[in-house]
């Protein structure tokens, strides 16, 4: 935890000299003792807890998770796409194949139609 001396004074503070507007690391024991939460809780405040430290790094867990989920959603949409693809292209093939087969077909009645006029 951080601690910021707020007053225009010099303040100890578990042995640790403090001076005005510089901060130092503190343990929560140390936090917790009756004069550093005298100086807390002061009117006006003398020490007040820097909380910079833990907002930055909540803040940079949460780019990070937005980052994250970006970035599956991104993945998502590509993955999308290219099933989309596959499956235009499979139906294209299809399409492909069923176009083939009729012409075949047709192709092959043609070839009777003539063999049998032919016979005729």
């Amino acid at each position: 935890m951080k601690i910021v001396n707020k007053s225009s004074k010099v303040v100890f503070v578990n042995t640790q000299l403090l001076m005005p507007d510089d901060s130092i690391e503190i343990s929560k024991e140390v936090a917790n003792t009756p004069s550093v939460k005298a100086l807390l809780n002061s009117d006006p405040a003398i020490l007040e807890i820097d909380n910079s430290a833990e907002k930055a790094a909540e803040a940079k867990k949460a780019e990070e998770e937005l980052r994250k989920q970006i970035a599956a959603e991104e993945r998502a949409k590509i993955e999308a796409e290219m099933k989309a693809e596959s499956e235009a292209e499979e139906k294209a093939k299809k399409k492909a194949e069923s176009k083939a087969k009729k012409e075949a077909e047709a192709k092959e009645k043609a070839a009777k139609a003539k063999k049998n006029k032919e016979a005729e």
